[in-house]
Order: C-alpha cells, then structure tokens, then sequence
C-alpha cells in the first residue's frame, strides 16, 4: 500500500509540476545535468 501511494504521490507531483513549469520532471532533470 505504502509503494501505491508512493507511486501516486510521484504521479500527482509530476502532473503538478509539469502545470507549474510546462515540461516534465524528467526533462527538467535531463536539462540540468546538461
């Protein structure tokens, strides 16, 4: 249960903050490292 709401609450966070920024966590990562 624990692992679901982890999962969810990553999820739910990703859709927040590609709303606030306009791309993806992922992206914001990859373009970070760069």
């Amino acid at each position: 249960m624990a692992t679901y709401a982890g999962f969810f609450d990553a999820s739910h966070l990703a859709r927040v903050f590609r709303r606030n920024t306009g791309s993806s966590p992922r992206q914001f990562r990859t373009a970070s490292a760069d």
